[in-house]
């Protein structure tokens, strides 16, 4: 994976934001799309019963998943636990995926979010405790899931103070023709600079 130090400048601001949410992070690569999630869940209430989902980002259920290999072997691209709904639960009602896009490579602590206000933990899984989440999706690019660029933000709260939120961050592809044309515009910044002194 390739990392731009504008991207590394967007992450650390949100990372330094957001204390315990969580963060995805959706860049580009020559493999395809990959999905990128850390931070920790707070989530408040009980259980309203068992959820399952599956690895990748789905617009029939407007949800983000991340299987969990070691807790199915099987299945690597699956999650099963508890599932939570998030009360007072803010936020856009669709992540704007353009289709269903399973993922094809999964290493991951398993977690599902909807932007529809649930949420699908591990039965193991302690509030608070950190997550950190990877899947690829093969062959695709943020124009073909359907993504725009930028930050979208869901939060929750048990209404007497507590509360958490998830950050869906778009990062496109820097365009080369982008960084030649800045690169020029400093190389004849520096030589008008050179020759006025």
């Amino acid at each position: 994976m390739r990392i731009y130090f504008p991207h590394l400048l967007i992450f650390a601001f949100l990372t330094s934001y957001a204390r315990s949410a969580v963060i995805v992070t959706i860049t580009e690569s020559a493999a395809g799309v990959e999905v990128d999630g850390t931070g920790s869940f707070d989530f408040f209430g009980s259980s309203i019963g068992e959820g399952f989902g599956t690895s990748g980002l789905f617009s029939t259920n407007e949800n983000i998943g991340f299987g969990d290999p070691l807790q199915n072997p099987s299945a690597g691209n699956m999650v099963t636990g508890p599932s939570y709904l998030l009360p007072n639960f803010l936020g856009p009602s669709s992540f704007g995926f353009s289709s269903d896009f399973p993922s094809d490579i999964n290493t991951s602590d398993g977690f599902v979010f909807s932007a529809l206000g649930f949420l699908i933990l591990p039965d193991s899984y302690v509030p608070g405790s950190n997550l950190n989440s990877s899947a690829v999706i093969l062959g695709e690019s943020i124009l073909s899931i359907g993504l725009a660029p930028g930050n979208s933000v869901w939060s929750w709260s048990d209404g007497v103070g507590n509360s958490d939120s998830f950050t869906l961050s778009v990062i496109p592809e820097p365009q080369p023709a982008y960084f030649f044309t800045v690169c020029i515009a400093l190389l004849v910044s520096m030589r008008k600079r050179t020759f006025s002194d």
